[in-house]
C-alpha cells in the first residue's frame, strides 16, 4: 500500500465506510464521508488490538466497515471510493503485531532473537509493499549501520550475541516513526473560544501506531502471552504474563516436567 498523498480530513477526522467488499485480491471501499469520526477519540474502542487479532479475511474486512481504509488520496475522498490490495492490510497488521511483540520482549528480556526476526521481517515486506527496496528500508539500514552489519540483518540476527541484541532491540523501538505530533485546535464551546492542545495524526494507519505509543505513555501496554504469542489487553493493573489459564497451566507443567527430568538425573 502506497503511504503518500494521504490526507487529513478536518483535523483528525477519518471516513468510516459504507461498503467495503473483497474484489478479486483488492478491498474496494465506499467512504461514508458523511459518518467521520475523531483518530484519536477511536483509542477507546482498541482498533489496533482489534486489527492485530484479525485472523481471516472476514475478520478485515469488518475492522475496514467500522475504521476505514488506513490511507487516503484526496483524489479518493472526492471520488469517495479507494482500492487496495488485501495483501497490503495484513502486511500492516503483521508490522503491528511484531512491533507490539518487540515492546513485549524489551520489557520481559525474553525472546529478543525471535521478536527481532519477526519485526525484521515485517519491516521489510512493509518496505516491499509501499513499493520499496526492503535493503534501503531507512530503520534496516540505520541498524546496519550502528552494529556494522556488512551482510544481511537477518544473518546477523542468528548469530548476533545477547548483548548485541539488547542493543539492537531498543535502537530499533526508538527508530519507529510514530507518525503524530502536537497541533492546536481553536474551537467553541458554548459559544465561547477554546483553545484545545491535542495530537495530529494524517491516517488511520498513523493513529495505529501512536495507540501502541499511548498504551505505553499510559503504561496500559498490550500484553503478548509468553507462551501462544497471542495479543490481548488485560483487564486489570495486575501483572500478567499469559493470556488465560490454560497457558499458564501448559507452561507450569513443562516447567515441573523439566524439573522431574533434572531431579531423576542427579
Amino acid at each position: 500500500m502506497q503511504y503518500k498523498h494521504h490526507v487529513n480530513i478536518f483535523q483528525g477526522s477519518w471516513p468510516r465506510c459504507r461498503e467495503a467488499s473483497l474484489v478479486g485480491s483488492d478491498v474496494r471501499c465506499v467512504l461514508a464521508v458523511d459518518r467521520t469520526y475523531d483518530l484519536i477519540a477511536a483509542y477507546q474502542q482498541d482498533p489496533h488490538l482489534q486489527l492485530i487479532s484479525c485472523q481471516t479475511t472476514e475478520h478485515i474486512i469488518a475492522f475496514i466497515r467500522s475504521f476505514g481504509p488506513l490511507t487516503l488520496s484526496w483524489e479518493d475522498f472526492q471520488r469517495q471510493a479507494c482500492s487496495a490490495p488485501l495483501d497490503s492490510y495484513w502486511v500492516f497488521q503483521q508490522w503491528l503485531k511484531s512491533f507490539v511483540e518487540l515492546l513485549s520482549s524489551f520489557k520481559s528480556m525474553d525472546n529478543e532473537r525471535e521478536s527481532l526476526r519477526r519485526f525484521v521481517q515485517a519491516e521489510a515486506r512493509k518496505e516491499q509493499s509501499s513499493g520499496h527496496s526492503a535493503d534501503t528500508a531507512p530503520l534496516l539500514l540505520g541498524l546496519k549501520r550502528k552494529h556494522k552489519i556488512e551482510g544481511d540483518v537477518l544473518t546477523w540476527l542468528d548469530d548476533a550475541s545477547l548483548p548485541e541484541l539488547r542493543s539492537a532491540l531498543p535502537f530499533v523501538v526508538q527508530t519507529v516513526p510514530i507518525g503524530s505530533a502536537t497541533s492546536l485546535e481553536c474551537i467553541r464551546r458554548s459559544g465561547k473560544p477554546v483553545v484545545r492542545a491535542r495530537w495530529s495524526v494524517s491516517a488511520l494507519h498513523e493513529a495505529l501506531r501512536w495507540m501502541v505509543w499511548y498504551d505505553e505513555y499510559t503504561q496500559n501496554p498490550l500484553v503478548c502471552c509468553q507462551a501462544c504469542r497471542k495479543t490481548f489487553r488485560p483487564e486489570t493493573a495486575h501483572a500478567r504474563k499469559y493470556c488465560s489459564y490454560e497457558c499458564a497451566h501448559r507452561v507450569a507443567a513443562r516447567e515441573w516436567q523439566r524439573n522431574q527430568r533434572k531431579l531423576r538425573r542427579s
